[in-house]
């Protein structure tokens, strides 16, 4: 199969752009060190006039500026970029489900309701986002089978 020019450099990009974070913070420093320590050393050898070697250390550190900005920027262009196809994802089968489908955060406040479950339950979304899931059962319901939050937040299967 024929690689399409820049292909090589768009499939580093790619791999780089997948680091973790903390793997992401350890290449800008060695980067960061390794700039500073090489090209001190070689404008050390370069230049022996100490007014041209200054002017010539703001040059490079503006350089070395420019270019970790365009890296960060390209990081966070990916990372939004990754987040809006996956949040489009989520939303896609979210709204395609059959069955009622509700969000909620950690204090039952209603986040994200589906088609399916406005229909079963006879709320707008507008309705659902201002409800809290207690408010969706019957009182007597809620005290006899009080909803598991800690349960759910401690990793545990609650049925």
């Amino acid at each position: 199969m024929e690689q399409k020019p820049g292909y090589e450099q768009n499939d580093l990009i790619s791999r780089i752009l997948k680091l973790s974070p903390f793997r992401i913070a350890v290449l800008y420093a060695v980067a960061g060190w390794l700039w500073i320590a090489f090209s001190d050393a070689a404008l050390g050898m370069l230049v022996h006039d100490p007014e041209a070697m200054t002017r010539i250390a703001i040059v490079k550190g503006w350089v070395y500026v420019a270019v970790t900005a365009l890296i960060l920027y390209l990081l966070i262009l990916r990372f939004e970029r990754t987040s809006l196809e996956r949040e489009s994802g989520y939303r896609a089968l979210l709204e395609q489900a059959a069955d009622g489908i509700i969000i909620t955060d950690q204090d039952a406040n209603c986040l994200t309701v589906n088609a399916s479950a406005c229909a079963m339950l006879g709320y707008t979304e507008a309705e659902f986002l201002r409800l809290n899931f207690r408010d969706l059962i019957l009182p007597d319901d809620l005290s006899a089978t009080p909803l598991r939050y800690d349960e759910i937040r401690s990793g545990r299967t609650v049925l």
